[in-house]
């Protein structure tokens, strides 16, 4: 049983992961259609700026320390 109940968290960590890069990816994208300038692909990059907007939405708060600003 502890076998099993090791291997359900380890899943259900694993999807909550992959829902928040998946969200956060999203994020990138909405973000880089209002930057198109040409017709060449661009490389996605995620950032904090994508990623921030993704924890919210699951109830984890990001901030940048003060010494960034």
């Amino acid at each position: 049983m502890k076998k099993n109940s090791k291997r359900l968290l380890a899943l259900a960590t694993q999807k909550f992961i992959a829902d928040i890069a998946t969200d956060a990816f999203q994020h990138c994208k909405v973000r880089q259609s209002g930057n198109r300038k040409t017709g060449k692909e661009r490389k996605t990059v995620l950032t904090m700026e994508d990623l921030s907007p993704a924890l919210a939405e699951y109830g984890v708060n990001v901030k940048k320390p003060e010494y960034y600003s």
